[in-house]
């Protein structure tokens, strides 16, 4: 029991001291929770869909570490945490919005990740550059804000599978 404690401390610790980053940078996220580089993943080519009689479900969001222009954004199908090319996708505008094709269910029940590519993406505290380390991130199920907090959420929420979005909200206060 109190391992368990210890844990929620130091997330709520993590949490706090996070929440008040105003985001990245070109030095933002270069390793993985690990310490370890993270090798880039092949980039899918956003799906192009033939126009349909029916406008397919939409819903729209945001990419901040410092928002992201031109980063990569998809719904996480099969949760492995990489964008497939089978995977509603799309790229950032340049004020870090994004739309996907999904139904509510599919929000509901499916992460948003987002690829910061190197090279390519911008982080709009800094518009001159691209960034030179490759970064992801991610948030729970039917978030539409995806941040480094939003990030840290996820992962406790995966280690943590008993707690709620809500409750490790709470635990940071």
């Amino acid at each position: 029991m109190e391992s368990g404690l210890n844990k929620k401390v130091l997330l709520a610790i993590a949490i706090a001291s996070l929440s008040g980053c105003g985001g990245g940078g070109s030095g933002s996220g270069g390793t993985d929770s690990g310490g370890n580089e993270p090798t880039p993943d092949p980039l899918p080519t956003p799906v192009e869909r033939e126009e349909q009689s029916e406008q397919a479900p939409t819903f729209s969001g945001k990419a901040a570490d410092g928002y992201l222009a031109s980063a990569l954004v998809c719904l996480d199908l099969n949760a492995n945490l990489k964008c497939d090319s089978d995977e509603p996708n799309a790229i950032t505008d340049d004020q870090g919005n994004f739309t996907l094709e999904a139904t509510e269910e599919q929000k509901a029940a499916h992460s948003v990740v987002v690829k910061a590519i190197a090279g390519q993406t911008i982080v709009l505290d800094n518009p001159d550059e691209t960034i030179d380390k490759p970064f992801t991130l991610t948030a729970p199920p039917g978030q539409e804000f995806i941040s480094p907090l939003s990030t840290l959420v996820a992962k406790a929420l995966k280690d943590n599978p008993e707690l709620t979005p809500e409750q490790i909200g709470r635990a940071h206060v």
